[in-house]
């Protein structure tokens, strides 16, 4: 397509692809303008249920006039298919910004995100329910100004038909609780729910759960799990803001915002509250009131009492001995962690928990290693003893460093960071706490020694000392390692064997074994006479992938048609002189299988199968008018 002119059009590059169509930059000859055009994909342009969805998508957004939703300019039938003529928005998206950025600050993430509920606010009294929201459909213009896209899911009001599935179509990270029950069933709740992940994954880095999630168990948690709030995976989120985000997506829709202009609402007097209220970096000294010599001397006395409480009660061999049932073994042991000032990085057994004030409920109890830290005051190392069955309530006074008379924390000069990683997209642990994603420069770091550790899906976490002065930025380069797996090929008589396009093995004819990169693989094996074999794998970290053909082997596939009695079948374009119902055998191996009666037509075309074992193909012929 790329060059094509189709009417007026002229077809320059392709932006991407979605379930449904294509979407390709072009230029409009007559008015001389850029323009998107979303184009339907040619394997449904003879679907007429996906010809309906698509110009409904069309009519869905030729209704909404907002700023902050891409226009549509016009709808296209032509020779080469069905498309939709939009605006083009000249940016990145929301997903691209995250990716390369991390976490934003809250006021820039909110300045984004009261535009997206401006978009939602106007598409919701049209009646109109997005069902995609996600940050690949969020664009941001040069100028930072959103555009919503992709309404290709939208329950629309008018199309009561289509507004129905039997599938749950969407993005699954994003996907609210009752869409993941049914996709028919959900309301502008829904929305907000999936516009509430979106604020979370801004404002936190990252969604309350791994993205690479199990598929199977992801709807599971997303219906029943227990979300930990965004300002426990990153300190600088508020906890007010923190509240709006976790109200948003609450599991019941009653639960949550009931409008976007509701949410909005309460985001301004959240910005109300916080206003005049200075953030400053967790790895800055916290401010505080100067405190006399007697005040600190109290200060200290209380603290010392405290602990030789803490110390009588769990360590005393008498109350052990009059009430051993203190310590009887039980799951709901609490550890609840304070300290002045708050912010302090807390290590149970080396594992990090997360800032102070927190409560946490470690898995097994008895005594434990405590690590309490936090820039420019000095760390305290401990033991303590957590109760099963009870909750163990501790508290610490930080001493600074750097003080001057009166105790008044010296400010240091800063310094900066500048962090890369091949490839990009890590995240930044700096001092066990998330920056963001490379590449990045953190900036305003007092001068010292820190640990970063990088860490990315399917590679190795990275960590390494950087040493931080006063008026320089580091550069740290890291090549991440990738976690590997490794393949095993046992070819039967003999074949080529081709991974992820690459040819590997010329004639395997013993069993071919290759350490390979975690994640999916394209192989292919073949053989000059028997045809050629080819599927796409996943290597597990530190795991064997087994992968055995016999092209000599011959397998049964039944081929059955619906919609009409009989039908001849096709193997590789040759017909079998067969007709439907039958058994036709096959080697093992890649074959296209196709019905064909005259008058009729075959529905979705031809299919593909990769013939390991006996195996069925049932297809739907439709009569011609």
């Amino acid at each position: 397509m790329i060059g094509k002119v189709i009417n007026k059009y002229r077809f320059d590059e392709k932006l991407g692809e979605g379930g449904m169509g294509v979407v390709y930059k072009a230029w409009d000859v007559d008015l001389e303008r850029p323009v998107a055009l979303k184009m339907l994909h040619p394997v449904f342009s003879q679907d007429a249920t996906f010809l309906k969805r698509f110009r409904a998508e069309a009519r869905a957004l030729a209704q909404l006039d907002n700023p902050h939703i891409v226009t549509v300019y016009d709808l296209q039938k032509t020779e080469d298919g069905l498309f939709i003529v939009m605006q083009y928005v000249e940016g990145v998206t929301l997903a691209g910004k995250l990716e390369k950025s991390g976490p934003l600050p809250s006021a820039e993430a909110l300045t984004i995100f009261k535009q997206l509920l401006e978009a939602l606010s106007h598409a919701h009294q049209a009646h109109i329910i997005h069902r995609d929201v996600k940050p690949s459909n969020v664009m941001l213009n040069q100028q930072g100004l959103v555009k919503v896209t992709d309404f290709g899911l939208a329950k629309i009001p008018y199309d009561s038909v289509l507004t129905q599935s039997r599938s749950i179509g969407g993005t699954l990270l994003y996907m609210s609780p009752e869409h993941i029950r049914s996709m028919a069933s959900v309301d502008a709740r829904s929305d907000i729910y999936s516009a509430g992940m979106t604020l979370y994954e801004m404002l936190a880095g990252r969604l309350p759960f791994e993205k690479h999630e199990n598929i199977y168990t992801l709807p599971k948690l997303i219906v029943e799990g227990n979300f930990l709030p965004p300002d426990q995976h990153y300190a600088e989120v508020s906890k007010e803001l923190s509240k709006i985000v976790m109200r948003a997506i609450a599991k019941e829709p009653e639960n949550r915002y009931q409008s976007a202009v509701e949410m909005s609402e309460a985001i301004k007097h959240c910005e109300t509250a916080d206003e005049g209220t200075r953030t400053l970096s967790p790895f800055l000294p916290t401010p505080r009131p100067t405190l006399k010599m007697g005040r600190l001397v109290i200060a200290a006395i209380s603290f010392l009492v405290f602990a030789a409480i803490i110390f009588f009660v769990f360590f005393s061999p008498a109350l052990r001995q009059h009430f051993p049932g203190f310590w009887a073994n039980s799951a709901s042991a609490a550890l609840s962690i304070s300290t002045n000032p708050d912010s302090a990085a807390v290590f149970l057994n080396e594992n990090f928990l997360g800032f102070t004030p927190l409560i946490a409920r470690p898995a097994k109890t008895g005594e434990r290693t405590l690590r309490l830290q936090k820039a420019n005051y000095r760390t305290i190392d401990t033991v303590v003893v957590i109760a099963p069955g009870r909750e163990t309530t501790l508290a610490f006074f930080l001493q600074a460093i750097a003080t001057r008379p009166e105790s008044v924390v010296v400010a240091p000069e800063f310094g900066a960071a500048q962090i890369l990683s091949q490839p990009a997209g890590a995240d930044i642990f700096l001092d066990n706490q998330r920056r963001g994603k490379t590449p990045i420069t953190i900036k305003k770091l007092a001068p010292g020694d820190y640990i970063i550790v990088l860490k990315k899906a399917d590679y190795q976490d990275s960590s390494i000392s950087v040493a931080i002065e006063a008026g320089k930025e580091k550069k740290v380069e890291v090549k991440l390692a990738p976690l590997m797996g490794k393949l095993r090929v046992v070819v039967k008589p003999f074949g080529s064997v081709f991974i992820d396009g690459k040819r590997r093995m010329e004639t395997a004819v013993e069993p071919y074994e290759i350490g390979l990169p975690v994640g999916p693989h394209l192989v292919k094996i073949t053989h000059p006479s028997f045809g050629y074999w080819e599927k796409e794998i996943e290597i597990k970290p530190d795991s064997l992938f087994p992968i055995q053909i016999d092209f000599e082997k011959l397998v049964k596939l039944t081929v059955a048609a619906e919609g009409v009695e009989w039908a001849y079948i096709y193997v590789d374009g040759i017909p079998t002189n067969k007709q439907t119902t039958s058994v036709v055998t096959l080697r093992v191996g890649k074959h296209k299988i196709e019905v064909r009666r005259e008058g009729y037509e075959l529905v979705g075309g031809g299919r593909e199968i990769n013939l390991e074992k006996d195996d069925r193909l049932v297809f739907t012929l439709k009569k011609l008018p």
